[in-house]
């Protein structure tokens, strides 16, 4: 089957998302003797597959091809979330509740959803069908819900993690600031193009869940060394000593002990 392609203006909202999640994927990937870096470098493979989906979805001519690729989107979306799950637990210190068994655990639903896509076919369980109207609206079938409570509650997860970091860690409050005001911003955008789909095109949709979130972690990378060697050392360092450390501020709060 030979599915046409065109160019569109529309794709360049997901070809600038697309790029910022390449030059996050290499600036992770660069530092992946971090344990942080490494869930987080998976977060940005799965992004580009996301955000390739789009851009195909956009610039295909045929019905079908548009079906196909949208179909294809939507396999990575439980996989993203997920495995920021686990760069925030990472990044929170809290790296000692990934064993094997909760990584296992963690993939079972994300697995099962990929499965019940790839198979919607035969059971139409995910999606009952899909339509034009203006781009591709799809109909939910009986477990869609179920999947998009999922990945709702995984998203909560992580809120609460950043927040207990930011009320327990006052140093780590401005990075957890920009990457909790971004999730909470492409939580809400996902949810309007989920129940409304003709608000938002999907060069805009990617741009707003997958690009924002991309910039507010390039912003915290960049700015406030969230993934940095030499911050891992000092802490490795700190937390190994006998003695007893801690830092204050100016205002007399202690900002770290180890």
């Amino acid at each position: 089957m030979e599915w046409s392609y065109i160019y569109s203006s529309d794709v360049w909202p997901a070809l600038i998302t697309l790029s910022l999640v390449i030059y996050l994927g290499a600036y992770s990937w660069q530092r992946r003797d971090i344990p942080a870096a490494r869930p987080f470098t998976l977060v940005c493979v799965l992004g580009v597959c996301w955000t390739t989906g789009v851009i195909l979805e956009i610039l295909a001519v045929d019905y079908p091809a548009k079906v196909f690729w949208v179909q294809f989107q939507a396999i990575w979306h439980l996989p993203a979330v997920t495995a920021i799950t686990c760069f925030i637990l990472q990044y929170a210190d809290l790296g000692r509740f990934l064993t094997l068994r909760n990584y296992v655990l963690l993939s079972l639903v994300p697995l099962a959803g990929a499965v019940v896509m790839v198979t919607n076919d035969f059971h139409h369980l995910m999606w009952t069908g899909f339509r034009m109207n203006g781009q591709i609206v799809m109909s939910p079938g009986r477990l869609y819900w179920a999947f998009f409570g999922y990945g709702y509650a995984i998203s909560l997860v992580n809120v609460v993690i950043l927040l207990r970091l930011a009320i327990f860690s006052p140093g780590h409050r401005l990075p957890v600031i920009i990457m909790l005001g971004s999730q909470i911003v492409a939580r809400i955008a996902y949810a309007i193009d989920i129940l409304h789909p003709d608000r938002i095109g999907s060069g805009e949709k990617v741009l707003l869940v997958v690009g924002l979130m991309a910039a507010a972690y390039a912003l915290a990378f960049l700015r406030f060394h969230v993934i940095d060697p030499v911050g891992a050392a000092r802490r490795a360092v700190l937390e190994q000593m006998r003695e007893g450390v801690f830092v204050a501020n100016n205002q007399g709060s202690i900002v770290y002990a180890n």
